[in-house]
């Protein structure tokens, strides 16, 4: 009889705890498919479009070991305009952080790594051929 109560009791604990695993679980998937404002991301694919070579954003990584991240004055060149219709969340300014381009992160190295852009492109290998399938990217995110 002690046994039968013991698995019972066993069993009863068991199904208020997957219950609530369950429902957790639940809450994070419906949280994780919730509409929520993304975040700006940069889109290569359209500035190819455009006609522009990585080089036109990408200045000095020809000349320097570093890839020659965006600057925002770079930008402007062209977003002075067509920035201007844009809330403030989507215009190019919202890319930076001060100097730096908030994307910068999809470039970083580890520190033990050492890589020369300069090398590359002097022994003419182009941009494409180690950064695979970047022309047609749309999602670096900006963080």
């Amino acid at each position: 009889m002690a046994l039968l109560k013991l698995e019972r009791l066993r069993r009863g604990t068991w199904i208020p705890l997957l219950a609530m695993a369950l429902s957790g679980g639940g809450c994070m998937l419906l949280a994780r498919l919730a509409p929520r404002e993304r975040a700006l991301a940069f889109d290569h694919a359209r500035h190819v479009e455009e006609g522009l070579e990585c080089a036109d954003c990408h200045a000095g990584a020809a000349d320097s070991d570093a890839p020659g991240m965006p600057r925002q004055e770079q930008c402007m060149l062209c977003h002075q305009d067509l920035d201007q219709e844009k809330p403030p969340e989507k215009q190019v300014a919202s890319l930076f952080a001060g100097a730096e381009f908030k994307a910068l992160h999809a470039a970083r190295l580890p520190s033990e790594s050492i890589f020369s852009h300069r090398r590359h492109v002097a022994a003419g290998a182009a941009c494409t051929e180690c950064h695979r399938g970047i022309e047609s990217s749309s999602r670096i995110e900006a963080k």
